[in-house]
C-alpha cells in the first residue's frame, strides 16, 4: 500500500473514532442547557424521573414539582465519580422550597430543601440577616459522593443569591 494510501488510512480510522466522541460531547453540551422539562421529553430521561424520583416524593409536593418543571434552572454538567449527570434547581411559586437535581439516562436524585419559619438572628448580629431553619430529604437514593455533589449545588446557589442580595442591600455606612 503506498504510503499516502495507509496515511490516509489511518486519518479515516482515527475520523471515524473520534467523530463519534465528538458529537456525544456537543450533544452534552447542548443537554446541559435544557430546562428539566426538556429534558424529560426525552424518554430515557423520563423513565428514570418518573421510576426514581416521583415515587419518593410525598404526593403534597408533587403537584408544585410538577408545575415548575417548565421553569426549572439548569446548572450543566456535574460529574460525580467519573459519571456524567445534568443539574436542575426547581423553585416552589409560592415560598423558597427548592429541589436540586442530578440526572442521567440511567440515574437520578434529588435532594429536597424545605425551609421553615424564618428566626431573626441575635441582637448583636447585623441589619437584615437572619437564620433560617431547613429540612434536607433526599429522593433517589443517592449515594455518599452523590449527596455531596448535591449539597454542593445548594451551596454554590445559596452563595450566588447571598452575593446577589448584598449588592443590592442598601449600603448603610453610605447613608
Amino acid at each position: 500500500m503506498p504510503r499516502f494510501a495507509r496515511i490516509a488510512a489511518v486519518l479515516a480510522l482515527m475520523l471515524a473514532v473520534t467523530a463519534p466522541a465528538a458529537a456525544k460531547s456537543v450533544e452534552i453540551a447542548r443537554m446541559a442547557d435544557l430546562r428539566l422539562s426538556e429534558l424529560l421529553n426525552i424518554p430515557d430521561y423520563r423513565q428514570v424521573w418518573l421510576s426514581q424520583i416521583l415515587p419518593e416524593i410525598p404526593a403534597e409536593d408533587q403537584a408544585w414539582i410538577e408545575e415548575t418543571l417548565s421553569s426549572s434552572v439548569p446548572h450543566g454538567e456535574v460529574r460525580v465519580n467519573g459519571k456524567r449527570y445534568l443539574a436542575s434547581t426547581l423553585r416552589h411559586p409560592h415560598d423558597d422550597n427548592k429541589l436540586y437535581i442530578l440526572i442521567n439516562e440511567q440515574r437520578a436524585m434529588a435532594a429536597h430543601v424545605q425551609f421553615h419559619e424564618p428566626h431573626r438572628m441575635p441582637a448583636h448580629s447585623e441589619p437584615y440577616q437572619r437564620t433560617e431553619a431547613f429540612t434536607l430529604r433526599y429522593y433517589g437514593r443517592p449515594g455518599t459522593a452523590e449527596k455531596e455533589a448535591l449539597k454542593e449545588l445548594i451551596f454554590q446557589e445559596w452563595k450566588a443569591e447571598a452575593e446577589e442580595n448584598a449588592r443590592q442591600k442598601p449600603d448603610s455606612k453610605n447613608e
